[in-house]
Order: structure tokens, then sequence, then C-alpha cells
């Protein structure tokens, strides 16, 4: 996930061409908090094949994608959903 999400861009794409140091901080954080939710949810008893299905796994896969407005909502959206 860290190869693909974060250290990867896609050259011929407009917004994923360049990213600013603000917005590759944003997604690292989330992958970070998103590591530590899927470790939490091990040790309380969640199986593997569940927590490598979830569902937030593809909206942190799109987030390169997005516009910056779009990004930064979807960031916190996943950040609630991890805490919940």
């Amino acid at each position: 996930m860290v190869r693909e999400i974060f250290l990867q861009q896609n050259a011929f794409d407009r917004i994923d061409c360049y990213s600013s140091l603000k917005r590759q901080e944003a997604i690292l954080r989330i992958l970070l908090e998103f590591f530590k939710a899927q470790d939490l949810w091990l040790k309380q008893g969640s199986h593997l094949e569940e927590i490598l299905e979830h569902p937030l796994k593809e909206q942190l896969a799109h987030l390169r994608e997005l516009e910056d407005k779009e990004f930064y909502q979807e960031v916190e959206k996943i950040r609630k959903s991890l805490v919940e």
C-alpha cells in the first residue's frame, strides 16, 4: 500500500504528476492510521481476510485521483471511519 498509494506517481495524470508536501504528508499519515487500525482489529479478533478486503483500502487507493478540496474531505471521512 505504501508503494502503490504513497510512493508511486503517474506522470501523465494532471493531479498525480505533482503532489504538494502537505498532500503527501496527509496521505502518509492516513496510511499510518489505517495500519494502526488494522493492528487493533487483529488484536480484537478480526480475521485477516476481512482486513485485507476492507473497503477503506479502495478509498485510500483513490485519494491520489482527487482534487485538493475533495482530497482533504475524503481523508477526514476515512479518518472518522477508522475511529468508529
